[in-house]
């Protein structure tokens, strides 16, 4: 039998982010560990023969260490412009999104006659990758995709997770959740390595250049213009000169540079 829609719920009282949780306020391993168990429901009510929809900040729910989900609002409520609000995969528009059923076989048969090749059960699972973009760096799916300044905010060790889970490259995506959770459970255990000093990223600091960012601003910086540099330790890093350290990601600090 398919499982109602209401009936998907956790017994924790409230949001995760009326728990005093904000956006990238948590660190990266607490923010697996809450995105593991976010999975784990995923996969339960997939098994039911139901589909979520609505996997965001406002379903989301942490009460004493437990997580769960809360049921997922109707999808045609979706506002485009609240960060609040569940993410969706490019290939689906806003009429599609707005007939999709939470009946999982419903949904595939409805995917299949609007001719968008989409297992219905991805959709919870790029959502889920949503989510965890906003736990890591309080970052939406497109500024992800299109800022390296905001790419950088994500450790490199969760990245992996993140890509496979919105799914862009179609010969490396999730195919369900069983995957998210079981590859979310390798990236926590990695960083828990990392945190106790074995197997630890790589911290050496690193250059992108200037070209690849074009939301970045050198101003009117010019070699040797004697722009205040002191949060630069020092002027060259291989062929690159130097002009400022724009963030810190999983990798180590970030600057911005130029092939010198």
């Amino acid at each position: 039998s398919v499982m109602p829609p209401e009936s998907i719920h956790s017994a924790s009282p409230g949001p995760l982010w009326a728990a005093g949780i904000d956006d990238g306020a948590v660190g990266p391993l607490d923010a697996v560990r809450i995105i593991v168990e976010a999975g784990r429901r995923i996969v339960e009510i997939h098994d039911s023969g139901v589909l979520h929809l609505a996997v965001c900040r406002r379903t989301l729910v942490v009460d004493d260490g437990e997580v769960g989900l809360l049921p997922g609002a109707d999808a045609a409520q979706r506002d485009e412009d609240d960060h609040d609000s569940p993410a969706f995969p490019a290939e689906l528009d806003r009429a599609l999104i707005e007939r999709l059923p939470h009946d999982r076989d419903a949904a595939r048969d409805v995917l299949a006659e609007a001719g968008v090749a989409l297992d219905p059960r991805r959709i919870d699972v790029y959502q889920l990758g949503a989510v965890l973009l906003r736990l890591l760096g309080d970052a939406s799916v497109e500024e992800y995709l299109r800022s390296p300044r905001v790419k950088a905010r994500i450790p490199a060790l969760c990245r992996p997770l993140v890509d496979r889970a919105l799914g862009f490259n179609p010969a490396d995506r999730f195919t369900d959740a069983g995957q998210f959770v079981q590859a979310a459970v390798d990236c926590r255990s990695r960083l828990q390595a990392a945190a106790g000093g074995e197997g630890a990223p790589d911290t050496s600091p690193s250059v992108v250049s200037g070209e690849l960012l074009p939301d970045t601003d050198a101003g009117d910086f010019e070699l040797g213009s004697g722009r205040d540099r002191t949060d630069v330790p020092f002027e060259r890093l291989g062929h690159f000169r130097v002009i400022e350290r724009i963030g810190h990601g999983g990798m180590g600090d970030v600057y911005k540079g130029f092939d010198d």
